[in-house]
C-alpha cells in the first residue's frame, strides 16, 4: 500500500538556519496491506520523522512515497491532505480529542470530513466496541487519559481507514492501559496496516507483525515474525505489493460544514474572552470614528451654508474688507523667508455702501472697529452687561434704524453720542462712572440723556437711546451668575458672539467721528510702519548740552518718512511758512515734544541753581560799595535797595536804575553786568516752564483745577484746545524754540544700538491737536534720510519683515466695517453665500471680502477643516479601518497560534487548509458581524452627538450618517 523510495529529510537549525539536521536519510521501505508494524528507535532517530512522512503530515526532502501506486511526487497540499482523509486514522501520545466538542461530535467531525453525515448508531457501537458505553456526550475534560486515547481510537476507526498510523499511543498511560489499546490495535492490524511509532521493545515483539528499528534516520533493522512467533530479516520482495485501479487511487476530499467551523470558532472565542473584549471595543470605536469620517465624503459645503443663512435668526451681517500683504523676512540683509498674509484691515468707501444698499433694500450702514476696545468705567463688574462699544457707526438720515431712536436724538456733533438700550441698561446695571468722577445714579435709561462719560479717555455726551433687539432669554442665567462655571463661560462668550454679530455694541456717532476713529485705526496697519525701524534717542543731561544713551539701547522710537504721515493737517512747524523736512530735521510728536521740554525746564533748574548758589545771593559786596557812598544809610535799607534793582530788571528788562553822575551809577552797573545772565535765564527758564505745562495740558486735554482743596480735571472743548494749540504757536513765533535731537539706530530683536549717533534738529511738532495720534512714538524725517537710515538697517537688523501690497488706503474709504439687515431673501442669502464662497479669493487690488460673524467664522472654520483635511480625514479612516483589520487580524493570528494543537489534529484527520480557513473565517465574521451592528449604531450616535454641538454653534449639521455612509462602514 505504502512504498518509501530513498526519502531524505533535512531541517535547518542554529541561529541562522545553515545547520543542516538530517532526521531520515535515504530510507526506503514497503508496508503491506495489513499487519502491525511497529517503529522503534531512541529519541532523534527518526522514527516520529518517518511517521509523519507516511501520513503526509510532513513531506521528504528528496525521495519520494507512493501511496497506492500514486507517487507523492505529483502530491499538492491539498492531496496530502486528502490522503490522510481518505486512507489513514491516526492515534497520538497527548490523544489529541478537541475540548470543545463533546466524545461524540470528536468522533462525529472525522465523519463530517469525509462528507458524511453523523451516524449515531455506527458512534454507538465504536463506544461499546472500546469500553465507553454512554459517553457520547461527555467532554473530553472530564474523562481519563485511557479513556481519552480509547476515544482517539474510536476517532480513528469511524471513517474505517485503511491505515491507522499510532505516535506513541501508550507513553501517557499506564502498563495495563497501554496493554488494552495495544490490544485493541492488534485486533485492527488483522484487516488494516497498523504503523506503530513506540520506544517499548517489549511490547514490539509481543505484538508486532514486524519491528522496523532507526538509528540516526536510517533503519538499521528490519524483522518481520513467523507464524511461530519468531522473528527474521524481512525481505522486501516478499512484502506483498498489487495494483490498484483508478478507482481505488481516489482521494475523497474533506468537507468542514459551516456549523462545526462556526462552533469551534465560538469556543475560540469564549476562550479569549478579556482579549476578545477589548478587540471588539477598540474596533468598534474605530469604526465609529470611520464611519463619522465617511459622512463627510457626502459633505456639501456651499449647500449646508446657504441652509445656514435661511434658517439663522440673523437679522443684521457684518461685512468687512482684508488686504493681502507681500511679507519677506530678512535676517542681516539676507532673505530668510517670503510668504503672503491675507488679513490686513481694509476700508470700504460711501459708494461701496450704495452698491450693497441696491442688493440689501432694508438697510446698509458702515462703522469704524477701533484698533483697541472702547471701553466705559464702571463701578459694578456683570456676566451679562459689558462694558464696552464693539465699534462706532454712522446711520445716514433717512436710515429705517434712526426711526427706532426711543429717547432724545441722533448725533450731530463731535463728542456726541446715540447707544443702544442693551449698552444703556449695562451703564444703568454696572453703575456708570461720569466725566466729573460721580457715579451714575438714575432709575430708568432716559436719565442717560446729556449725562458725559470717558470712551478711551475722551469724553463723550449721551444724546441718543437706540432701542436695540431682544436679547435672548437663554442668556439671563448670567445676570445672577457670580462665578462663570464651564457652562456659563461657554455661555457667555456665545453672548458676547450674538451681541457682537449684530449692532447691540454699537455706538453711533457722526460720520465725522467715525472717519477719524477709521484714520486712526489705519495708521496702526500702514504696511510701512511694521519695518523694525527701531531707534534709541539720548536725553539731554547737562549743562553743557551732553547727550548721554543708556548703558543697554532698548528702542525708545520708531522713524518713518514724513510722507508716510497720515494726517498732515496736525503738524505744527516751529518756523512759519515750512512745510518740508532737510536733511538733518525731524519732526516729533508730542509726547515727545512734551518730554523734551521737561528735561529743558530740569536743565534751566539745575543753571538757575547753579547761579544762585555764587551770585544772586552775594550781594554782599555791592552792599558795601553803596554803604561808601551812602554813609547816612544802615545795612538793612541798602540791602534792600539791591532787592529793589533786583525786582525791577527781573520786571522790566528796561529798567535803567541810577542814571550816570547820580550816586550809586557804577555800583548798579557793576550788579546789572554780574545779575543780567541770570536775569535772562530766568525769563528763559519761565518761558519753557509755561510751554511745557501748556503741553501737558493738551496730552491730558484738560486741565488740574481746584474745587475747595480737592483737584479735578477740567476737560477741553474742542474750541478751548484749538485755542491753546494757538497760543502755544503764537509763543513760539515770539521766542523760536531751539533744541536737538539725537539718534542712533537700534535692533529691536536683540535690543542693541549699532552705527553713528546722528543729531537732528526738532523743526517741528505733530499731534498737538489730535492728541489720540500723539501717544505715538514715531519720528518723521526727510525721505531720503529714512531711506538711508533704512538700508543702514537693512543689512545689520537681526530680523525685520518688508511688507507691500497693491492695497492702499483711501481718504473717502471712511469704514472697516458694513452692517446690512438682513432679510432672508434669495437675493440677500446668494449674495451672502457669494461672498462666502469667495472669502480667501483676492481681487486685482489684493482686496478679498468676508463676512464677520461667529457663527460663519466658525462654519468656515470647520468647513476649511473638512476641506483642507478632506483627504486626511481620508487616510486617517484609511489608518482606522487598516488598524482594525491588524487588529482582528492579530487577533485572529494570535487565536491561530493558540489553536496550534486543534489545527494539527484537524489536519491528522484530513482537513484542509481551506477547512481550518473556515474556522477562523467563521470567527472573524462573528467579531465583524457584532462590529458592524454596534459600529452602526454607535456612529449614528456619534454623528447626532456632534451634529448637536456644531448645530448649536453654525445651526447646521454637517456630520449625516445615512444609507451611504452606513454601506461604506460595511464595505470596508
Amino acid at each position: 500500500m505504502i512504498q518509501i523510495k530513498n526519502v531524505t529529510k533535512t531541517y535547518s537549525s542554529g541561529k541562522n538556519g545553515k545547520a543542516q539536521v538530517r532526521a531520515l536519510d535515504g530510507v526506503s521501505l514497503d508496508f503491506p496491506e495489513r499487519g502491525m508494524v511497529f517503529l522503534l528507535g531512541k529519541s532523534g532517530s527518526g522514527k516520529s520523522t518517518l511517521l509523519n512522512v507516511c501520513g503526509g503530515l510532513d513531506t521528504p526532502t528528496e525521495g519520494e512515497i507512493v501511496v497506492k501506486g500514486r507517487s507523492s511526487k505529483t502530491f499538492s497540499q491539498s492531496d496530502f491532505d486528502s490522503y490522510r482523509n481518505t486512507y489513514i486514522g491516526f492515534i497520538f501520545q497527548e490523544y489529541n480529542i478537541l475540548d470543545e466538542f463533546s466524545v461524540a461530535d470528536n468522533l462525529a467531525l472525522a465523519l463530517e470530513l469525509q462528507g458524511k453525515a453523523k451516524d449515531d448508531a455506527l458512534i454507538e457501537r465504536l463506544l461499546k466496541d472500546v469500553d465507553l458505553e454512554g459517553y457520547e456526550s461527555r467532554k473530553p475534560n472530564t474523562l481519563s487519559g485511557g479513556q481519552k486515547q480509547r476515544i482517539a481510537i474510536a476517532r480513528a476507526l469511524i471513517k474505517s481507514p485503511e491505515i491507522i498510523m499510532a505516535d506513541e499511543p501508550t507513553g501517557a498511560l499506564d502498563s495495563e492501559t497501554g496493554k488494552q489499546v495495544f490490544d485493541t490495535l492488534k485486533k485492527l492490524s488483522k484487516d488494516k496496516l497498523v504503523l506503530v511509532v513506540s520506544h517499548d521493545r517489549e511490547f514490539a515483539e509481543k505484538y508486532g507483525d514486524r519491528i522496523i528499528q532507526l538509528k540516526d534516520g536510517r533503519v538499521i533493522s528490519d524483522v518481520s515474525k513467523n507464524e511461530q512467533d519468531a522473528f527474521f530479516e524481512t525481505a522486501q520482495e516478499e512484502v506483498s505489493n498489487k495494483t490498484y485501479k483508478a478507482e481505488e487511487q481516489r482521494f475523497v476530499r474533506s468537507k468542514l460544514s459551516i456549523r462545526h467551523a462556526g462552533k469551534i470558532g465560538v469556543s475560540s472565542l469564549k476562550a479569549k474572552p478579556v482579549r476578545l473584549a477589548f478587540t471588539l471595543i477598540l474596533s468598534i470605536l474605530t469604526f465609529m470614528i470611520f464611519g463619522l469620517f465617511s459622512t463627510l465624503t457626502f459633505y456639501n459645503a456651499e449647500s449646508t451654508i446657504r441652509e445656514t443663512f435661511v434658517t439663522s435668526n440673523l437679522s443684521t451681517v457684518k461685512l468687512e474688507k482684508r488686504a493681502q500683504t507681500n511679507r519677506k523676512t530678512y535676517s542681516y540683509g539676507v532673505l530668510q523667508d517670503e510668504y503672503v498674509g491675507t488679513n490686513s484691515t481694509a476700508y470700504f468707501s460711501e459708494t461701496e455702501l450704495s452698491q450693497y444698499a441696491t442688493t440689501f433694500e432694508s438697510g446698509v450702514f458702515g462703522g469704524a472697529k477701533a484698533p483697541s476696545t472702547l471701553s466705559f468705567e464702571t463701578r459694578k463688574e456683570s456676566n451679562y452687561w459689558f462694558d464696552y462699544l464693539s465699534a462706532f457707526a454712522y446711520l445716514p438720515e433717512g436710515h429705517a434704524l434712526r426711526s427706532k431712536i426711543i429717547y432724545g436724538k441722533y448725533p450731530e456733533n463731535e463728542g456726541e453720542l446715540c447707544i443702544t438700550s442693551y449698552v444703556a441698561e449695562s451703564m444703568l446695571d454696572r453703575q456708570l462712572k461720569l466725566r466729573n468722577n460721580e457715579i451714575l445714579e438714575a432709575d430708568s435709561i432716559d436719565d442717560l440723556l446729556e449725562k458725559e462719560f470717558y470712551l478711551n479717555y475722551k469724553t463723550y455726551r449721551i444724546v441718543g437711546i437706540i432701542q436695540s433687539e431682544e436679547v435672548s432669554s437663554e442668556y439671563e442665567l448670567l445676570k445672577d451668575a457670580a462665578d462663570l462655571n464651564e457652562s456659563a463661560f461657554m455661555l457667555q462668550r456665545d453672548l458676547k458672539d450674538y451681541l457682537t454679530d449684530g449692532w447691540h455694541l454699537v455706538g453711533f456717532v457722526t460720520k465725522d467721528e467715525v472717519a477719524a476713529l477709521a484714520n486712526q485705526s489705519k495708521k496702526s496697519i500702514e504696511f510701512e510702519y511694521n519695518q523694525n525701524r527701531s531707534l534709541c534717542y539720548a536725553t539731554q543731561k547737562n549743562t553743557e548740552g551732553g547727550y548721554d544713551f543708556s548703558d543697554t539701547y532698548y528702542p525708545n522710537g520708531k522713524y518713518n518718512a514724513y510722507s508716510k504721515l497720515l494726517n498732515k493737517s496736525d503738524v505744527y512747524f516751529f518756523q512759519e511758512g515750512k512745510t518740508t523736512l532737510a536733511e538733518n530735521e525731524v519732526l516729533v510728536p508730542a509726547n515727545e515734544w512734551l518730554s523734551r521740554l521737561d528735561q529743558i525746564d530740569e536743565l534751566y533748574t539745575q543753571a538757575l541753581t547753579e547761579y544762585t548758589n555764587h551770585a544772586i545771593y552775594d550781594r554782599t559786596p555791592f552792599i558795601n560799595s553803596l554803604l561808601l557812598e551812602f554813609p547816612d544809610k544802615d545795612y538793612s535799607y541798602i540791602s534792600g535797595v539791591v532787592a529793589a534793582w533786583e525786582m525791577e530788571l527781573y520786571e522790566n528788562p528796561q529798567a535803567t536804575g541810577p542814571q550816570q553822575g547820580e550816586a550809586g551809577y557804577e555800583v548798579y552797573q557793576d550788579w546789572r553786568t554780574t545779575f543780567e545772565p541770570i536775569r535772562s535765564l530766568r525769563e528763559e527758564a519761565e518761558y519753557y516752564r509755561i510751554l511745557k505745562e501748556s503741553v501737558s495740558n493738551l496730552y491730558r486735554n484738560g486741565e488740574i483745577v481746584y474745587v475747595g482743596n480737592e483737584p479735578m480735571h477740567k476737560e477741553y472743548t474742542k474750541d478751548e484746545r484749538a485755542t491753546l494749540v494757538e497760543e502755544i504757536l503764537l509763543g513760539i513765533k515770539e521766542i523760536p524754540f531751539n533744541d536737538t535731537l539725537k539718534i542712533r539706530l537700534c535692533d529691536e530683536e536683540t535690543q542693541i544700538g549699532y552705527g553713528e549717533v546722528v543729531e537732528y534738529t526738532i523743526v517741528g511738532v505733530y499731534g498737538l491737536y489730535d492728541y489720540e495720534s500723539a501717544i505715538a512714538n514715531e519720528f518723521y524725517l526727510n525721505e531720503n534720510e529714512n531711506t538711508r537710515l533704512w538700508e543702514i538697517q537693512r543689512v545689520n537688523l537681526s530680523q525685520y519683515e518688508e511688507i507691500t501690497s497693491k492695497y492702499k488706503t483711501n481718504e473717502n474709504e471712511i469704514y472697516n466695517v458694513v452692517f446690512v439687515s438682513y432679510s432672508h431673501s434669495k437675493n440677500e442669502t446668494d449674495l451672502l453665500v457669494d461672498i462666502w464662497k469667495n472669502d480667501m479669493k483676492f481681487n486685482e487690488q489684493d482686496v478679498r471680502f468676508m463676512i464677520d460673524s461667529s457663527f460663519v467664522s466658525h462654519f468656515s472654520l470647520v468647513n476649511s477643516m473638512v476641506e483642507r483635511f478632506s483627504s486626511i480625514f481620508l487616510y486617517v479612516g484609511v489608518a482606522f479601518a487598516v488598524f482594525t483589520a491588524l487588529l482582528l487580524s492579530n487577533f485572529i493570528s494570535v487565536s491561530i497560534s493558540q489553536k496550534k494543537k486543534d489545527i494539527g489534529i484537524l489536519r491528522a484527520l484530513g482537513a484542509r487548509g481551506v477547512d481550518v480557513f473556515k474556522i477562523f473565517f467563521s470567527e472573524s465574521l462573528i467579531i465583524t458581524l457584532i462590529c458592524i451592528v454596534i459600529s452602526i449604531a454607535g456612529s449614528l450616535l456619534v454623528c447626532q452627538i456632534a451634529n448637536t454641538y456644531v448645530i448649536s454653534i453654525i445651526g447646521a449639521a454637517i456630520f449625516v450618517f445615512g444609507i451611504p455612509s452606513a454601506l461604506v462602514l460595511m464595505g470596508v
